[in-house]
């Protein structure tokens, strides 16, 4: 099993960007792992 946390700078003023992590990041991060996918398992 892969864990992946993902941390954002705390800044005043500062929110989540639910639209960066759904659109920018989640898509990077599947990229970066997917040679780590196993079949069959």
């Amino acid at each position: 099993m892969i864990t992946v946390s993902v941390f954002y700078l705390n800044t005043a003023g500062g929110k989540p960007d639910i639209n960066y992590y759904l659109n920018q990041l989640l898509p990077m991060v599947q990229r970066s792992l997917a040679p780590l996918a196993t079949h069959g398992s």
